[in-house]
């Protein structure tokens, strides 16, 4: 629904920018800032999120809609995400 499997990641210092962008080559790669202030050293959680939201509004059917719309999706991938790694508690 969101465009296929999961892209690589990679991690690199971009300054007072976004928390994730695209890489400038061709290549299929999500460039995580550590710039960002609420990276902390790969924290998993961080990663989740900020791997799901650019997901969310890089998607054509979530760009132009008001993030109250956009939020409850997050929730529900952030959910799934923790099902598979198996850390969602009760």
């Amino acid at each position: 629904r969101l465009g296929g499997n999961i892209p690589q990641i990679e991690y690199q210092a971009l300054g007072r920018v976004d928390r994730s962008q695209w890489a400038s080559d061709e290549r299929r790669v999500l460039v995580i800032n550590t710039s960002y202030p609420l990276y902390k050293d790969g924290n998993a959680e961080y990663l989740a999120e900020a791997v799901c939201l650019h997901l969310l509004t890089d998607n054509e059917s979530y760009t132009n809609l008001p993030i109250g719309d956009i939020l409850p999706e997050l929730d529900r991938m952030l959910y799934a995400w923790s099902d598979v790694v198996g850390e969602r508690t009760q």
